[in-house]
């Protein structure tokens, strides 16, 4: 054995190099750019054609609603991965403290590490999915519909409570902006409707 070999098999490892390399060895396993680029375009031409047969007379509002109901679809099942991969995480962690060292308690963490790795994977394509659908696939398909719901804009699940919060509120009023322009400020910012440059007063 060499002395390069030895020095690298003598190597203690910490937590933060075998994390490195389980990093490494994931990307490794992604499809290459050029095949994910096929893959996008391809699932953005398929997304559009399915849209695409609902295009005639009425049909039209059908084909608008797709355009945010595709991407909610995959941000969905997304969503659900994330859900059950941290349970997952949680009973693994549960499973190192229960470890003790002999075969049946090993394979339980292995097991579990070999289900988030899945969760790892099925997170990452559902992601890229979502991504196609919405800003490949949707403005296409609102673009033949002619027309969008709510302006064109899409609001991702993780944000819903805080439209709805700003719903409730109502809208800014000049009332409410001479009373307390802070505040009246703050849930423009926050509604998307007005984005004021840094140092503006």
């Amino acid at each position: 054995m060499d002395t390069q070999t030895t020095q690298v098999a003598d190597k203690e490892f910490t937590t933060d190099d075998l994390d490195r390399i389980a990093d490494a060895l994931w990307k490794d396993s992604l499809p290459s750019d050029d095949h994910h680029e096929r893959w996008c375009k391809k699932l953005a031409e398929r997304l559009i054609a399915v849209a695409d047969m609902f295009d005639d007379g009425e049909d039209v509002i059908i084909l608008a609603k797709l355009a945010d109901q595709l991407p909610r679809m995959f941000e969905k099942m997304r969503d659900n991965v994330v859900a059950s991969a941290n349970e997952t995480a949680a009973d693994l962690k549960a499973a190192y403290r229960r470890d003790v060292g002999i075969e049946i308690t090993k394979n339980v963490i292995e097991d579990l590490e070999a289900k988030l790795d899945r969760y790892r994977t099925q997170y990452w394509s559902l992601n890229e999915a979502f991504k196609v659908a919405l800003n490949r696939a949707r403005p296409k398909i609102q673009a033949n519909a002619g027309f969008a719901f709510n302006g064109g804009k899409y609001t991702q699940l993780k944000d819903m409570p805080r439209v709805r919060r700003m719903q409730q509120r109502g809208k800014v009023n000049m009332e409410m902006y001479r009373n307390d322009r802070e505040y009246a400020v703050q849930l423009m910012e926050e509604s998307g409707w007005v984005e004021l440059p840094d140092g503006a007063e």
